[in-house]
């Protein structure tokens, strides 16, 4: 059996304030810039930034082609006129900016003694996330000792497209080598996770403590440790 989990919300919670932790990541980022002698007024990198960054979700949302953090910063740069920054200086940035994130996420309660489990019975596993930035997301994963478990790793960032888009489905089935009979998606969101895995014809496992009302899931859990008895 193949079990392929988003990350968010699923394997991790975040606990931050998302307000508090954008204006953090911002500081990081532009300390980045002022090491290096390029110079940005603090309050015009924190507008442009945090604005490209919602168009940048709202588009992505509604094309299911992922706008990229790094895309994102190459916009904001150009809006401010700041030119021929190297492509190091710009990546850096925008690791610095996710630092802050990565540091508000907590692992579930069961989250290691889960993928333990489903490792030690031979299970495939593999993860598909929504994100702006790989980097981000393995980085996050390495912080909690999660790259371990799983066969493929697949991101949004990466990819160029979004969950429920069916081709990032196909491309994690592919690369897993798994049929979608014997796969089943675990994940926190009935649009994207559930009805995304059922659309190329895998079972889905809706994790959500407080759901109510219909899903197209196979099985809806309140705690992780409930697909052993699944299984």
């Amino acid at each position: 059996m193949t079990l392929i989990f988003d990350l968010g919300n699923t394997l991790v919670k975040f606990t931050g304030d998302v307000e508090e932790v954008n204006r953090k990541g911002v500081e990081l980022m532009h300390r980045v810039f002022s090491l290096e002698g390029i110079y940005i007024e603090f309050d015009d990198l924190l507008r442009v930034w945090t604005k490209e960054r919602l168009k940048a979700f709202k588009k992505a949302d509604e094309t299911l082609k992922e706008v990229t953090a790094d895309e994102v910063l190459d916009k904001t740069l150009s809006i401010l006129q700041i030119e021929n920054v190297p492509e190091s200086i710009k990546k850096r940035a925008v690791d610095a900016f996710f630092t802050p994130e990565i540091e508000k996420y907590v692992l579930f309660p069961d989250t290691l003694d889960v993928l333990s489990y489903l490792k030690n019975k031979g299970h495939r596993l593999g993860l598909i996330s929504n994100s702006t930035c790989h980097r981000f997301v393995l980085r996050l994963m390495e912080k909690h000792g999660l790259n371990k478990f799983f066969n493929k790793i697949l991101s949004s960032a990466g990819e160029g497209i979004r969950k429920p888009h069916p081709e990032i489905f196909r491309r994690a089935l592919e690369r897993l080598e798994s049929y979608p009979e014997e796969t089943i998606m675990v994940g926190d969101l009935e649009e994207y996770d559930v009805k995304g895995a059922k659309s190329v014809g895998m079972k889905a496992i809706l994790f959500n403590p407080e759901w109510e009302g219909d899903t197209e899931a196979d099985w809806v859990i309140t705690r992780l440790s409930e697909i052993k008895n699944i299984l």
